[in-house]
């Protein structure tokens, strides 16, 4: 399986790593290939315009560029997915995103690195959010 698939306008309302996203995504691979064979693949993955991310906790603009390759049973993905502002919902106010990426690396598609980075004045004081690492095992600053 080989080619480029490109995102022309897309929105998303679920949180990308939750379990029952996982699950609801593997469901439709199964039913569009038969998985018992596997099969080389080769995909480049791009949005035209950017995805609108709208989740409980998030809100943003995200572009993604990503290469799929390896099987369709042990898929390697690199490439990356560029948030472009946005807020994180908190309760008082949100924060607003300067910066966030997710950076997809061979062999861990689960676990990306992530590199955000938010902030608002809240009663006359800075508070900025920074979180690093991957998912699995990241670094939360505030």
């Amino acid at each position: 399986l080989k080619g480029a698939l490109i995102i022309d306008r897309a929105q998303l309302k679920e949180n990308l790593f939750s379990e029952v996203f996982q699950k609801q995504m593997r469901s439709y691979t199964a039913y569009s290939f038969d998985t018992r064979d596997d099969m080389q693949c080769d995909i480049a993955v791009k949005t035209r315009h950017p995805v609108r991310v709208q989740t409980p906790f998030l809100q943003t603009d995200a572009r993604i560029d990503l290469h799929i390759r390896n099987t369709i049973r042990d898929p390697q993905v690199v490439g990356s997915v560029q948030l472009t502002g946005g807020q994180l919902h908190f309760p008082y106010r949100p924060l607003y995103i300067t910066q966030g990426a997710l950076h997809f690396m061979p062999g861990k598609l689960d676990d990306p690195l992530i590199e955000l980075e938010a902030k608002n004045t809240i009663k006359k004081n800075v508070i900025r959010l920074h979180v690093s690492g991957s998912l699995h095992n990241h670094h939360v600053s505030l």
